[in-house]
């Protein structure tokens, strides 16, 4: 997940953070867990914020508020 020129990012922090997002997300399949995305000014010029709330929303049907 590099962006402008960011060559010498060191992903260990992300990657660890990523992992615990996927189990955040794989134990809310088949819960009762009512998830809500607010996403507050998301522009489409770089759609990687709008596509996580819309990945929520398929993956575990989390409702999406888009301010």
């Amino acid at each position: 997940m590099l962006m402008f020129g960011d060559g010498g990012w060191e992903p260990d922090r992300t990657d660890a953070q990523e992992t615990r997002l996927g189990e955040w997300m794989d134990g809310l399949r088949g819960s009762r867990a009512r998830v809500v995305v607010l996403e507050c000014g998301a522009g489409t010029g770089v759609p990687t914020v709008r596509m996580f709330g819309e990945q929520l929303v398929r993956a575990v049907g989390a409702t999406l508020v888009r301010v």
